[in-house]
């Protein structure tokens, strides 16, 4: 084996140490596992990624809620059309979903409209006013400047 008397020793004395380690270390693989995806979700997923490249190629604009909407309506009628064990399934399209759902699609170059904003009302009510006053007030120096 070309190994040292000494080492061979060596290992056949510490041969339940070894044991012990790799059992445990056997263990530690075990608790990486992942749990697999409910196939709702893995359907709904593919189908969403579907009808973001349409838009895409149709360059209709899409924001993260929109997509969001989308994929709990798409998951909802998987849902439905089920009737095995998927009543126990929940999805809520939270901003971790959305995120790891890009990850898995390589979406990194997913363009996204952004949300409007919320509008102040109030001013937006007076503004017409104050646009009108603003180009009486115009009208008035330009007749003035022409008058001199």
């Amino acid at each position: 084996m070309g190994l040292a008397k000494s080492s061979i020793q060596t290992i056949r004395d510490k041969k339940e140490d070894i044991k012990t380690y790799l059992q445990s270390a056997a263990l530690l693989n075990i608790s990486r596992l992942t749990r697999q995806r409910n196939w709702i979700m893995e359907k709904m997923e593919k189908l969403l990624i579907i009808w973001i490249e349409d838009n895409n190629k149709r360059k209709i604009p899409m924001s993260k809620m929109t997509i969001q909407e989308k994929a709990l309506g798409i998951f909802e009628n998987l849902k439905k059309g089920d009737t095995n064990e998927s009543e126990d399934v929940t999805f809520q399209a939270s901003r971790g979903w959305f995120e790891k759902f890009k990850n898995r699609f390589n979406l990194h170059n997913l363009k996204l409209k952004g949300e409007a904003a919320s509008a102040d009302e109030a001013a937006s009510n007076e503004y017409p006013n104050i646009l009108k006053g603003i180009i009486e007030r115009v009208s008035l120096i330009a007749k003035e400047a022409s008058q001199n």
